[in-house]
């Protein structure tokens, strides 16, 4: 408030906020925060930035999902004085592993980020992407070896005829490691990059933290 109204630099205004919420909470929470606010200036910039269409769109909705999730605890802490540290341990919940956190209901969030270079359409098409997956309780779950060898476009194709655009794949909505099934209504065209980056994101994430099947996950991206 100060810094808005010109009676403190910006830099200080930051300054003395990194320095309350350290007194507060330490290294590992503010770390868990600059994490999220790293994803939305990547969004953003995935977006064209300022002169990006949706760029400034791009930014809040990010910054709203990461960032500002990331400081909820910090901002908890910060409110609740001497007991500022069990506060955040709270709100945060259990680091299990990189960018997979347990919070306290037991449902895990695993964090997941957007490639560099991604277009507008891209890196809406992620959001998409994690927004119908968490709509559908995603549970880690053991996909059959049978299951392994299933091909989505050859399903697809056998219904909606063949895919002529390039660089798209047919996608689980629900991965099948997050107990979705093989039918068509689970399947739908996804960008290439976006299917195969965050598909691969959530099994090495699942894998990192050592998720057992019947884990209940949210993903945030």
């Amino acid at each position: 408030a100060l810094a808005a109204t010109g009676e403190r630099s910006w830099g200080e205004a930051v300054m003395s906020i990194v320095g309350a919420v350290l007194s507060c909470v330490g290294l590992g929470a503010l770390k868990g925060a600059f994490t999220g606010l790293k994803t939305a200036i990547g969004a953003w910039k995935a977006a064209g930035g300022l002169a990006g269409q949706g760029g400034v769109r791009v930014l809040a909705a990010a910054t709203g999902k990461n960032a500002f999730a990331s400081m909820k605890g910090l901002v908890t802490a910060l409110s609740r004085g001497s007991k500022g540290v069990t506060a955040a341990a709270d709100d945060i919940g259990e680091v299990l592993a990189r960018g997979v956190v347990r919070r306290p209901d037991g449902v895990v969030e695993i964090t997941l980020k957007m490639k560099p270079g991604w277009t507008p359409p891209q890196v809406r098409a992620a959001m998409d992407k994690v927004a119908a997956v968490n709509a559908r309780g995603p549970v880690v779950t053991q996909v059959p070896e049978q299951a392994r060898g299933l091909r989505a476009r050859r399903l697809w194709e056998s219904v909606h005829g063949k895919i002529t655009q390039k660089l798209i794949d047919v996608d689980h909505i629900l991965d099948l490691q997050l107990g979705g099934r093989h039918v068509i209504t689970n399947l739908q065209l996804l960008d290439r990059s976006v299917n195969r980056s965050l598909g691969a994101q959530i099994a090495n994430a699942i894998k990192r933290a050592g998720l057992g099947y019947g884990t209940k996950v949210q993903l945030i991206i």
